[in-house]
């Protein structure tokens, strides 16, 4: 049995003698009381300002079985692959030399959130997170391809210069002596039908790149072109674990 030792004075015994044993009372005998009904303006209880969280698909997590003493190295690699590379020369020489022509400035600019890059939706918006491949006919025994005489073997569309940045401003007309860029890229959609065996049909699009502002000449229209896009990094690390024997076996 529990004991309780009640203040002296009157006053305080009362109150506190009230108190417990409307709590015994709240707590022993069920409430004859309902919820309130629920109110719609309740999805939204800062009115227009109410902010609903989003759930974000990544694939930059380290792996639910990954030992502790390499969650370490895991963050390690994913700071280093998140960290901008600059323009020389700077303060810091462990990630400066960027350019004076690249196409991002971190790992995951291409690879969007440790997953694959993506084409823009419609020819208003440059490519960003895809890369272009340029290359003459034939075959070169040491490097596989013959690059294009100015253009080597992949257009780089970002540069280091003040007038790159501008572009869209008329005040970057006055810079344009500085680096430019190789040349900005867009995607013209082609939508085309494919028939299958069973005489289903569907719509496919294909992508045909469109070069703007070409900074160093034309592109031959025989010169092969190809598009690229960042593929996943995720689970590359597993596929390094596997022996080359077995690979080959």
């Amino acid at each position: 049995m529990l004991k309780f030792n009640i203040p002296t004075k009157p006053s305080i015994a009362r109150l506190l003698t009230f108190l417990f044993a409307g709590s015994i009372a709240a707590c022993g005998q069920p409430s004859n009381s309902s919820a309130p009904e629920f109110s719609q303006s309740e999805w939204l209880p800062g009115g227009e300002t109410t902010v609903t969280p989003q759930i974000q698909i990544r694939f930059d997590y380290p792996a639910a079985n990954l030992p502790p003493d390499q969650k370490t190295q895991f963050h390690a690699g994913k700071a280093l692959a998140q960290q901008p590379w600059i323009k020389a020369p700077t303060i810091t020489d462990s990630r400066d030399g960027l350019g004076p022509l690249y196409n991002a400035r971190t790992c995951m600019a291409c690879h969007v959130k440790g997953g694959k890059g993506a084409l823009p939706k419609d020819a208003s918006t440059a490519i960003f997170s895809s890369l272009i491949r340029v290359s003459l006919k034939g075959e070169d025994k040491q490097n596989g391809v013959i690059p294009h005489p100015a253009y080597g073997d992949q257009i780089q569309v970002q540069s280091t210069s003040l007038a790159h940045q501008l572009r869209h401003l008329p005040s970057a007309k006055s810079l344009a002596k500085d680096v430019v860029p190789e040349a900005y890229v867009y995607i013209n959609w082609q939508e085309q039908i494919f028939q299958y065996p069973d005489q289903t049909k569907v719509m496919l699009k294909r992508p045909t790149p469109v070069f703007k502002q070409l900074g160093y000449g034309e592109i031959e229209s025989d010169t092969l072109v190809g598009i690229r896009t960042a593929p996943t990094i995720h689970g590359m690390g597993l596929i390094e674990l596997i022996p080359q024997s077995q690979i080959d076996a």
